[in-house]
């Protein structure tokens, strides 16, 4: 059987939460010895890369770690909680020259079924496959990627040069830029291969059917917004399986508590922001659209 190839990016930070990632992919493969791991990397600690590579081996799982410069993405916009790191996926089709299909999956997430039932979906000639936000864009922290269309189409160099033509209007990353290349040529993956958190914010069953399906059934938990599980003070319902997987790694016992730098760098000075933006989140989710969009004109809201 082929490989079921699977990508991600890290820097030393975030070595933890992508191991209990990699954990949750695999506990819940049914044939883990299947699976190929590229880590696109910056910085990580060889200690870590040990500790990683080891743990996933024990699964029958291989893994390759991947050195990044990070001075080839210099010009595209960061911040204080954000790095470089979000942009490495731009240059996988490259990277990966020898692969046509790879999934990504981003770090703050928990796989909740077996990861062939995603690999299995056809392209059908897309970019890409992933899950919609609420509308037309798609979100890319889960993605099929088509990687032979991706290298013939130059999609990487079009995203980056994208973004930094566009730096000042970028505001979700690398999604802004591939979104901005690629609304017309992806494929939409069911929202239960990427449920962010917004599916976790109210009790859907008696008046969304969709939506509590993706509530009730989620094959990956997307831990989406600033606030995550590793933080103490995190409020999502499903942060109890990061730390189920959590316990299950090397760093059960010691993993590192991100509360007090995200209160001091992140929380602090954007929490009106935060709030704003997740009402209107919430209004736009129960309110019907020609409604939402009226609203916003009418109080020329931004």
């Amino acid at each position: 059987m082929t490989n079921i190839n699977i990508a991600c990016c890290t820097d030393n930070n975030y070595v933890q939460h992508m191991l209990v990632m990699l954990c949750s992919l695999l506990e819940n493969a049914k044939s883990p010895s299947r699976i190929k791991i590229y880590v696109l990397g910056e910085g990580v600690k060889l200690s870590h890369e040990k500790t990683v590579t080891e743990f996933v081996q024990r699964y029958g799982a291989q893994i390759s770690f991947i050195k990044i410069n990070p001075r080839s993405y210099k010009k595209l916009k960061v911040s204080k909680h954000v790095t470089r790191a979000v942009y490495y996926r731009l240059g996988l089709a490259d990277i990966l020259c020898d692969i046509n299909k790879v999934i990504y999956l981003d770090v703050d997430l928990v796989v909740e079924d077996d990861i062939s039932k995603l690999w299995e979906m056809p392209l059908r000639g897309k970019h890409l496959l992933a899950a919609t936000n609420m509308g037309t864009h798609f979100n890319s922290g889960v993605m099929v990627i088509n990687l032979e269309l991706w290298r013939k189409d130059r999609i990487g160099k079009r995203v980056f040069d994208y973004i930094v033509k566009n730096r000042a209007i970028i505001k979700a990353w690398d999604q802004d830029g591939l979104n901005a290349v690629l609304s017309q040529s992806f494929g939409p993956l069911e929202q239960r291969w990427n449920a962010r958190a917004l599916y976790f914010m109210f009790y859907f069953k008696d008046y969304d059917e969709a939506k509590y399906r993706v509530q009730s059934n989620p094959a990956i938990i997307h831990f989406t917004g600033p606030v995550k599980p590793w933080h103490y003070f995190c409020a999502h319902p499903k942060k109890s399986r990061y730390k189920h997987y959590l316990s299950k790694t090397p760093w059960a016992n010691n993993g590192q508590d991100y509360s007090l730098l995200y209160l001091k760098y992140y929380f602090y000075p954007n929490f009106p922001k935060y709030m704003s933006r997740q009402i209107m989140n919430v209004v736009k989710m129960i309110m019907p659209s020609k409604y939402y969009y009226l609203m916003l004109k009418l109080f020329n809201i931004k």
